[in-house]
């Protein structure tokens, strides 16, 4: 039960209408279960269960609060308007999207409603491109685990390079902390890492 799961978003877990109690099977077990639950890589539940025949286990409920931005790139076909979500961790204010598979040439945060490529307020990269790249190299310009640090989406106009990774056929964990928000805007930090990296945050 552990790993990638049995379902992921957009499975046929999503039903229309005013059905909110969802079931799975699951073969009865002699040992605890660790049973995750997430949503777009990010795990919002776990419960240690030993599964009996005949029984049935109630959950809670089971949501996942999506961060105001997400991310747009080669991945998603640079689409503004269908971002990428990213959903908050354990940790308050810290959300993201594990297991990516980016795209050559990488990606940039947008805001999930309102986005305009023509409002450097609503997206943003990084502050440079990587010498011979055309994206601002994680993996090369960072140490890994390392949070790029203060961007003010009031201010975010020099930001304006892909965030891309060296290595494009691994999966990469996102994540995006939001250290204060207002009316004017959002401060965020963000980290690219290999899938399964341990993040400090």
């Amino acid at each position: 039960m552990t790993g990638a799961g049995l379902f992921s978003e957009g499975d046929a877990f999503s039903i229309a209408g005013e059905v909110t109690d969802k079931y799975i099977a699951i073969k009865p077990t002699d040992a605890e279960t660790t049973l995750t639950y997430s949503i777009g890589g990010v795990a919002q539940k776990v419960a240690n269960i030993k599964f009996e025949a005949g029984t049935i286990y109630n959950l809670g409920e089971l949501t996942a609060k999506e961060c105001p931005w997400g991310l747009v790139g080669q991945h998603q076909g640079w689409d503004i308007a269908n971002v990428t979500r990213l959903y908050q961790t354990t940790t308050a204010n810290v959300y993201a999207r594990g297991d990516i598979k980016l795209a050559d040439n990488g990606f940039k945060f947008a805001l999930v409603s309102g986005a305009d490529w023509n409002n450097n307020k609503t997206n943003f990269g990084a502050w440079k491109k990587t010498d011979g790249k055309d994206f601002f190299d994680y993996s090369t310009e960072m140490t890994a685990g390392a949070w790029y640090q203060n961007v003010y989406t009031n201010n975010a106009g020099n930001q304006y390079a892909n965030i891309g990774v060296s290595d494009f056929n691994k999966t990469y964990d996102i994540y995006m902390n939001i250290f204060t928000s207002g009316s004017w805007g959002y401060g965020v930090h963000y980290t690219v890492v290999e899938h399964g990296t341990a993040v400090t945050f």
